[in-house]
């Protein structure tokens, strides 16, 4: 499949959903929010390497992106996915089962790989850590600057580690890769 038809084929399927023509049941998971100006204390439920990773093929036509999965071993898809075939930007977009202390709920974080989220500094502590599942993390959402690149404005965010600790929140419903995966699939076209 072209990517050409891949959008159109994309386009076909928003449209339909939009119409209340796609409805599937799959497992909620809520996600993590954060105010401007705020933090929230919060344990990973996995490890970093661990999340699911969505690429963002941005189309330069239309206001939005389509996706599909950056994890191989997950896709199933690999090099089947016509814009990475065609070499489309793109962008990587990670997610993480957490523990939200403020919610005191099991929630998605997500962030894009860029120099406005904290997605380096969590790789670089745990390269050097070989974890990130021994402590809770304080994110923090600071109020948007400027790019000087760019000439964009972008909020940012800061994980701060805090000092190593045992979990001992039980009892909790921890989603799977895969039922993460699933819930993540109404985002991602057929073929990605």
């Amino acid at each position: 499949m072209r990517a050409e038809d891949a959008f159109q084929h994309e386009d076909e399927r928003r449209a339909k959903a939009a119409q209340g023509g796609q409805r599937t049941e799959r497992k909620r998971i809520p996600w993590f929010k954060i105010q401007v100006n705020e933090s929230a204390k919060i344990r990973f439920l996995g490890e970093l390497s661990s999340g699911i990773g969505l690429w963002r093929h941005n189309r330069d036509s239309k206001p939005f992106s389509v996706s599909c999965f950056s994890n191989e071993e997950y896709s199933g898809a690999g090099a089947e996915c016509p814009f990475c075939e065609e070499g489309s930007r793109k962008s990587v977009e990670y997610f993480w089962p957490v523990y939200n202390y403020t919610t005191q709920q099991v929630e998605l974080l997500s962030f894009k790989d860029t120099s406005f989220t904290p997605v380096a500094m969590l790789r670089a502590f745990y390269e050097e850590n070989q974890t990130v599942r021994d402590r809770d993390f304080t994110i923090r959402r600071m109020p948007a600057s400027r790019n000087p690149e760019s000439g964009r404005s972008a909020t940012s965010y800061m994980a701060i580690p805090n000092a190593p600790t045992n979990f001992l929140v039980t009892n909790l419903s921890v989603p799977t890769d895969d039922e993460v995966i699933e819930y993540l699939r109404p985002f991602v076209p057929k073929n990605g």
